[in-house]
């Protein structure tokens, strides 16, 4: 793909080509998300994209070259009632190996069973991610102008296979204040212990309202 955006202050043009086949999320691109039939998304990711062309800033104009996600889901649902909202990480490790996993939250703060991932090994096989196999800890949180609450620093534990990171946004405010307020971005991979950054992504909330933790 080419990508092209032209505006006053800003703009990019930027090449795209995959290095990986398409993941298909859920069960062979079904990605089920509630109890009701229709409570689903068809849903397929390329995790790894060469890219490169030119970033403008003003009248600044950088060469870029890194990795890109792609994400392609569309679904005739939203959540169910006992849903509140989700915290959606995308994730690529320097290793080359590559995680994506949402949690669905549930209004009573539990963590929704429906909650899924897949993990991609250095050569791209895939493993799915069960909510038993991932602990979510937020540690940081950030607040909007309205009152909510986001996390904006998180602990995570994956046992298969066994990992263990902190997920750190590049910038704590990374708020879409759209229609539906969206918190969503960069966010660095780092060591626990050494504080080394091993990895990039891309964190994506939503329903944290002014009674969020």
């Amino acid at each position: 793909w080419q990508i092209t955006i032209q505006d006053e202050d800003f703009g990019i043009d930027l090449q795209v080509s995959p290095t990986r086949d398409i993941t298909l999320q859920g069960d062979r691109g079904l990605s089920q998300k509630g109890v009701a039939p229709g409570n689903a998304s068809y849903y397929y990711s390329i995790t790894r994209l060469h890219t490169e062309g030119v970033i403008r800033l003003q009248d600044d104009e950088h060469a870029v070259t890194g990795l890109s996600w792609l994400d392609r889901e569309w679904s005739s649902s939203a959540l169910d009632e006992n849903q509140v909202g989700w915290d959606w990480f995308s994730l690529q490790l320097d290793s080359g190996e590559d995680l994506m996993y949402y949690q669905l939250r549930q209004r009573d703060n539990g963590i929704d069973p429906l909650s899924r991932g897949s993990w991609l090994d250095g050569k791209g096989q895939q493993l799915a991610v069960l909510p038993d196999d991932v602990e979510l800890e937020p540690l940081e949180y950030w607040q909007s102008e309205s009152g909510a609450r986001y996390p904006v620093r998180w602990r995570m534990r994956l046992a298969n296979p066994a990992r263990d990171w902190i997920i750190a946004a590049t910038v704590p405010d990374q708020l879409m204040n759209t229609i539906v307020e969206y918190w969503e971005g960069a966010v660095d991979i780092l060591d626990p212990q050494s504080g080394e950054r091993v990895g990039r992504g891309y964190l994506e909330m939503t329903g944290y309202g002014l009674d969020s933790p």
